[in-house]
């Protein structure tokens, strides 16, 4: 048997698809994680909540000592692999106790160049937090990208022998998937998956579709699945409120959207929408190329749900993904190929795609890490 423990806080969709990977029946996970996470997570995982060690961080708790209250416990006790699924913040803090660590540790990097690439700013803070990444990077023993093009380019970057292993955000369970009923008679329903905010996601899209759909009465209904970045989502929120009331577009407010309620809308949606930015900057100036050093959590969503999914035509997806692409050049494109599309075709598309990242796949790709 073997003593796993996960870290995470952020990514809680992320974490279930690595539980799931892990728990082979032989190990013993404990996963440290923040009390808001640990609900979502509560809800995909269910009853295997049970079988787990938590150790959680309520809301009055700060970051840094949490940290070293998960170093502690890594310290007084023998793990045989400690999985970093997301660092947000106190990078020297957590590459500091790494080091300290007498077990293997691997890491998830969601952002690649932010870990190489320093954009001078008069900012102590960016600084050190530069710094703190670049210490991870010497410090972890491994590490674990979510798409193929990302393992690819963190490989080139690495000097050394240090393996990069890719895990996707989701995986597909046949026994879960409950295929949608063709339209009839009504309009194609398209969900745009992922908190609303203009870095990850190009709205302006979205908006010429409908209004082209409108002119040309192309029977579509759009769904902004996830709540306004209160930053980043100012504008696209004003448009949404000055969209006339038709029944073509549906959105939420600033509140969270529990799982389960996610989950629902995404299942009974036709096609998912991932207009992404080509590129984008995130953390500390650094610009980041969707498909090549950054991968979208909704495509763990593709995956789980196996939905055909609307992509740019110029975002590198996974290979066994390709198929259930529908590519498009702009609004007006997309607005052609999803008059002319064959749903039915799609969808099987779609299924045949999912089926690549099973939890037995998954593994056998990977045994180094989840034997």
């Amino acid at each position: 048997m073997k003593r796993i423990a996960i870290i995470e806080s952020g990514h809680f969709e992320v974490t279930y698809t690595l539980l799931r990977l892990f728990d082979n029946g032989h190990h013993h996970l404990t996963v440290f994680i923040d009390a808001s996470s640990l609900r979502q997570l509560q809800f995909l995982a269910g009853e295997k909540t049970n079988q787990l060690t938590w150790v959680v961080r309520p809301e009055t708790e700060s970051n840094r000592a949490f940290i070293s209250r998960i170093f502690d416990h890594l310290q007084s006790q023998p793990f045989d692999l400690v999985c970093f699924s997301t660092i947000n913040d106190n990078f020297i803090l957590y590459a500091n106790g790494i080091k300290k660590l007498n077990t293997k540790t691997t890491m998830i990097v969601h952002d690649l160049n932010s870990y190489f690439t320093w954009k001078p700013a008069p900012s102590l803070r960016r600084m050190v937090r530069y710094l703190g990444k670049h210490s991870l990077i010497r410090q972890a023993d491994s590490f674990i990208v979510l798409g193929e093009r990302l393992a690819e380019n963190l490989r080139s970057k690495l000097s050394g022998s240090k393996e990069v292993y890719h895990v996707p955000g989701g995986f597909f369970e046949k026994e879960n998937y409950q295929p949608l009923p063709l339209p009839a008679n009504e309009s194609i329903r398209i969900v745009v998956p992922g908190s609303v905010d203009e870095r990850r996601r190009d709205y302006r899209q979205v908006f010429e579709l409908l209004r082209l759909a409108d002119d040309q009465k192309v029977d579509i209904a759009v769904m902004l699945l996830g709540r306004f970045h209160p930053e980043h989502g100012r504008q696209v929120k004003a448009w949404c409120e000055a969209y006339p009331d038709n029944g073509r577009l549906r959105y939420f407010g600033e509140s969270l959207i529990d799982q389960p309620l996610f989950d629902k809308y995404l299942q009974q949606s036709h096609l998912l929408w991932l207009p992404l930015q080509h590129d984008t900057i995130i953390h500390d100036g650094v610009q980041e190329t969707y498909g090549e050093t950054i991968c979208s959590g909704n495509i763990g969503d593709v995956i789980r749900h196996a939905k055909p999914f609307l992509l740019p035509a110029n975002i590198h997806v996974d290979r066994a993904l390709e198929q259930a692409a529908i590519r498009y050049r702009s609004p007006q494109d997309l607005l052609e190929k999803l008059s002319t599309a064959d749903l039915a075709q799609h969808n099987a598309a779609a299924l045949a795609g999912a089926q690549y990242y099973t939890i037995e796949n998954i593994r056998a790709r990977v045994p180094s890490l989840f034997q």
